[in-house]
């Protein structure tokens, strides 16, 4: 929605409130007439209230007060040796015996024809501005606006009573202003995107939740209300990863949903997809669907593999493509990393930006950890049971770990057993997952070297990160950006090599800690909510305006 009502509310009723009361308490017009004279007064501003008064009231034309900048002007350029004294200086003016305001002594001595030329200019400049501060989407960009807008009308009308009555009005018509600024600093007077979300999954689908729903209050905040649509929910989620495969009859039922909210997108202002709209569809037919709203996606891992590197060769040259042409004709390409990133622009995406995936530190409220002398170091990985596999290139180095160390693998999200590594596996659930981490001592991230892997986006990186652990990682794709080497934690590239980087951690409990503490303080500067949210929130506002 463009213009919301609250904008409306503040900015036009409210300075009409104090133009009601100046009429009636006053009397200086009568209550019918005074009504009607301000409410028409207001419509057409401070311009044509001044060209009135200058039609009714003979108004001084000794056009000193006109020729004063330019005789200081001329004065600058040596033409003349002084400003001639009959010329007043402008703050000699007696300010509330003039017929206008503060703009009124340059143009009223120069009669109508610098009311009609000189007054709409100065106006449109004020107006131009306010409107630059306006579109700033900020709290002082709003204040700049309200105070400008307050200038462009009494730049050629103030209440013509006493001072009392244009302090009275400037009060009321920024008290009013603030009205369209909610608790949390935003404006209502801001443009509102009305945004689309379709996600692929619900809240248990990391990748949703994470790329998009934990986004949700801090764009709302913003001007940006999401309304948020899964292709698969929860269930069919679950579903999956008890039995392997979707079941048909919520597919069914997904694709069905799906088009339906495709078909109502001309009542939003842009839409914003997680990765695709409609899986295995022909890119041709998705596109109709999109046809008519901006539309941004979003990437965090290599989902156009799905297609171009298919086992099947037909699926290969009908759907091999497919994510190319939607993010060429997408209004913005969103990319976890620069892997991503530059698929989309090959694809010829007119737009692509690098967003990272991200924690909100609200949740990972953690500023120091605390290690006990003689506890059980843990080694913790999170995932899903389809990521799982990654823990099983590990079995060899954790297992020679285990002969020289006390340590616990503790598995979050799947069931993993590795023969001679003390494992405890714990189920994942959004309220316990950072208290799971938090009680560990080393976050792990394994990968194998594929493309697929130079797709992943090291959010299990920025999750043990944010809760104050060391890190090792294989040096993959974007973990050699979230990893520095030696400061945050370790990049292991081969068995050895995590036996090693494992082994000094476990044996350094001030090494962990110093690390842990440099890997919080990377979180907190660029791989947060808190960060990222306001950069988000410009980019789908763009958009959203086209």
């Amino acid at each position: 929605m463009k213009s919301p009502f609250r904008f409306y509310l503040a900015v036009f009723l409210g300075p009409l409130v104090i133009f009601f009361a100046q009429a009636l308490y006053t009397g200086k017009y009568d209550a019918g007439e005074g009504l009607l004279n301000n409410f028409f007064v207001y419509i057409l501003g401070g311009f044509g209230y001044f060209s009135v008064l200058m039609s009714d009231v003979s108004p001084d034309f000794g056009l000193s007060r006109v020729f004063y900048p330019l005789a200081k002007i001329m004065e600058g350029f040596g033409a003349i040796s002084g400003v001639p004294p009959q010329i007043l200086e402008f703050r000699e003016v007696p300010f509330l015996t003039n017929v206008g305001t503060f703009l009124e002594p340059l143009f009223s001595d120069g009669g109508l024809l610098f009311v009609f030329v000189g007054a709409p200019l100065i106006i449109f400049a004020i107006d131009l501005v306010s409107l630059v501060a306006l579109r700033s989407r900020s709290v002082p960009g709003l204040f700049l606006w309200a105070n400008l807008v307050l200038v462009s009308m009494f730049s050629f009308f103030v209440p013509k009573y006493n001072a009392t009555y244009v302090y009275l009005f400037a009060l009321v018509f920024i008290s009013f202003s603030y009205l369209a600024i909610d608790s949390t600093g935003r404006g209502a007077l801001m443009e509102t995107i009305n945004g689309l979300v379709l996600t692929r999954y619900g809240r248990m689908g990391a990748s949703s939740r994470m790329r998009f729903m934990q986004f949700a209050p801090r764009l709302e905040s913003a001007g940006v209300v999401c309304s948020t649509q899964a292709f698969l929910d929860d269930d069919s989620l679950m579903a999956r990863y008890r039995g392997g495969r979707y079941q048909r009859s919520h597919l069914i039922q997904s694709y069905w949903a799906r088009i339906k909210q495709l078909v109502r997108r001309q009542s939003f202002d842009l839409l914003w997809i997680e990765k695709e709209a409609l899986p295995w569809f022909p890119a041709s037919l998705e596109r109709a669907l999109l046809r008519g709203v901006p539309y941004v996606l979003d990437y965090d891992d290599a989902l156009f593999h799905n297609y171009d590197l298919h086992r099947s060769s037909l699926v290969r040259c009908m759907l091999g493509r497919r994510i190319d042409r939607l993010m060429a004709g997408a209004s913005l390409v969103v990319a976890g990393n620069e892997y991503l990133a530059q698929r989309a622009r090959d694809a010829g995406a007119p737009w692509v930006e690098i967003v990272p995936t991200v924690v909100d530190l609200e949740r990972y409220d953690l500023t120091a950890r605390s290690y006990e002398e003689g506890q059980v170091p843990r080694i913790v990985w999170i995932g899903s049971p389809s990521t799982a596999r990654y823990l099983s290139t590990l079995e060899a180095p954790l297992q020679e770990l285990a002969r020289s160390f006390a340590f616990k693998l503790r598995v979050i999200g799947a069931n993993v057993d590795l023969p001679g590594v003390d494992v405890e596996c714990v189920p994942w659930t959004e309220a316990t997952e950072v208290a799971s981490i938090a009680q560990c001592d080393i976050g792990i991230m394994p990968l194998l070297d594929s493309p697929w892997e130079h797709g992943k986006c090291g959010y299990k990186l920025i999750q043990y990160m944010a809760c104050g652990l060391p890190v090792v990682a294989s040096p993959i794709g974007v973990n050699t950006q979230i990893v520095r080497d030696g400061e945050n934690g370790f990049l292991a590239d081969g068995a050895q090599a995590w036996v090693t980087r494992l082994s000094q951690l476990l044996g350094d409990l001030s090494m962990r800690t110093a690390m842990g503490r440099e890997g919080r303080r990377r979180v907190e500067a660029e791989y947060c909510v808190q960060q990222v949210a306001p950069r988000l929130a410009k980019l789908l506002q763009k958009v959203g305006a086209r």
